[in-house]
């Protein structure tokens, strides 16, 4: 009885599921450490270089036993090659890089996706089996992919991009599998929430009025709560749509409101704004109808307010009980919280100090928008990147910042893009400005005007294929596609969602392998 029972659990994927579960989370992982890792010492481009293994595991779990026995040759050939050639390549290569530890894992790289490559080509030619594209969003995504290659920029992650996720377009995973890692994808995603604010409960004390939680930044610990809201909307919807149990239901409204609540802990007014259209995106794919939609909505903000002080409390009060303080690279300073210091240290944010806080930049935001905006829109963007803008006893404010450094990139656009060490601008004489706060923007500065028009048609079309086929079938891949685009559609146009090693732009090409391929 039980080896039928696991029969049938391996016939029906669910190891599969399982694995995708692991590996969506260890690009979490990922992601975190990339943002945490000091600049100069070697973690973050190991983990970051790491991606490729996670990508070529989700690929060759499609693969039978048998297509690789049938071709065994090839497969021989190729480890034979590497190894003889891979410990040559690290005894020359070593030097090129800064970390043997990332030349490691570029080998690894290397090695596991010379085994990817051969399954693709074997899968398309010999065995004609590969998905149906749509041509014309194909065309798109592949001009854009080699502008990006072949543009003047220095970065070696779209070469990477393109590989990596052209195998996987042009894997042809069944319906099964696609669903499994899709679900695989959303509870992935869901299991690293967990992982990382049990660490931050129990590690990561709340001494930074904008809570930062497992990350160093609160804008990049913001950034990965959108996206664990998109996957717990997308889990509350197929939840709804499959008319689950109350309680499963009522279990994912409460996961929104901790996710919304720790969103708002990040004081981050960009992040409270995509959580609001994602929010209202989720709703509107859940039904329209007013009633149902408004009392869903109330719902929401019930869960909110009941899960907000619990939520505040946790962060609060559970780090003070162990007294174990972590502190990421270049984190340490006299001014955080220290083993030694009591529970009700001065040092920790208390509710009075982040509701003062809070409510300031609201207040911030109201008076900047009335009273500075068009003062701010006849900002001169910098001539001298190397010369302030403004004198450091100048009136700052965020829509003169932000019209400053968008006009400056605006005008820095040219048709191929530019070196890393050509991009940026002094605002002031200690704040040098290195990114163009809008990932449209900034793509066009790394990689030209055309890749920026295609990148932001690529996005927004996404949109749009994503509602007209999700109004054939409701399948929910589609709402989850929608909502992670919403992401650098709204959080992304005033803050870069950064580049490799990113959990966000990774999410980006994975929902573009949903309207790549022709619904038939």
């Amino acid at each position: 009885m039980q080896i039928k029972i696991r029969k049938k659990v391996l016939y029906n994927g669910s190891w599969k599921r399982m694995l995708y579960i692991l590996c969506f989370c260890f690009l979490c992982v990922i992601d975190q450490r990339v943002m945490t890792c000091a600049p100069n010492g070697g973690g973050r481009e190991i983990f970051r270089d790491s991606t490729g293994a996670a990508m070529a595991v989700l690929i060759l779990s499609h693969y039978k036993w048998a297509d690789i026995v049938k071709y065994k040759k090839i497969y021989f050939g190729w480890s034979i090659l590497a190894a003889a050639g891979l410990p040559v390549l690290f005894v020359v290569g070593k030097e090129w890089l800064s970390f043997p530890e990332e030349w490691l894992v570029i080998l690894f790289d290397i090695l596991i996706w010379g085994y990817v490559i051969i399954a693709t080509f074997t899968s398309i030619f010999p065995e004609k089996r590969r998905p149906v594209f749509s041509k014309k969003i194909m065309t798109v995504w592949l001009l854009m992919m080699l502008l990006m290659v072949f543009s003047r920029s220095d970065l070696w992650w779209p070469l990477c991009y393109l590989i990596m996720f052209g195998c996987f377009y042009l894997t042809d995973f069944d319906e099964a599998e696609r669903e499994d890692m899709f679900q695989g994808a959303l509870s992935g995603i869901i299991l690293a929430f967990f992982l990382f604010q049990g660490l931050s409960f129990l590690y990561r004390p709340f001494d930074q009025v904008r809570y930062v939680g497992w990350y160093t930044n609160c804008n990049n610990n913001a950034l990965f709560y959108l996206s664990v809201l998109a996957a717990v909307l997308t889990k509350l919807y197929c939840a709804v749509r499959g008319g689950s149990g109350k309680w499963l239901r009522a279990y994912y409204f409460l996961g929104v409101g901790v996710v919304l609540s720790f969103i708002v802990l990040t004081i981050g007014r960009a992040a409270w704004i995509a959580s609001f259209i994602i929010v209202f995106s989720a709703l509107f794919f859940m039904g329209r109808e007013k009633k149902v939609w408004l009392r869903r909505a109330l719902a929401l903000a019930l869960c909110v307010c009941l899960t907000f002080p619990v939520c505040f409390a946790a962060a609060r009060y559970i780090p003070p009980l162990r007294h174990h303080p972590i502190w990421f690279e270049e984190e340490w300073n006299e001014n955080k919280v220290h083993s030694w210091d009591p529970w009700n240290s001065e040092k920790y944010i208390d509710m009075d100090e982040f509701l003062d806080t809070a409510g300031g930049r609201i207040v911030q935001s109201v008076k900047e928008l009335f009273l500075h905006l068009m003062p701010a829109m006849k900002v001169q963007a910098a001539q001298d990147r190397y010369q302030p803008l403004m004198r450091d006893d100048e009136y700052r404010d965020g829509f003169t910042t932000r019209s400053a450094i968008y006009k400056y990139f605006w005008n820095d656009l040219n048709w191929r893009g530019h070196k890393d060490d050509e991009i940026g601008f002094r605002m002031l004489t200690n704040y040098w400005i290195g990114h163009a706060h809008n990932i449209i923007l900034q793509f066009g500065t790394n990689f030209g005007i055309p890749v920026m028009i295609l990148f932001a048609g690529m996005l927004i079309g996404t949109l749009y294929i994503s509602i007209k086929r999700w109004a054939g079938n409701r399948d929910g891949r589609f709402v989850g596609s929608f909502l992670w685009m919403m992401i650098p559609l709204s959080f992304g146009m005033f803050e870069f969602c950064w580049g490799a090693g990113s959990l966000i732009i990774f999410m980006i090409f994975f929902s573009w392998g949903n309207v790549l391929r022709k619904e038939i």
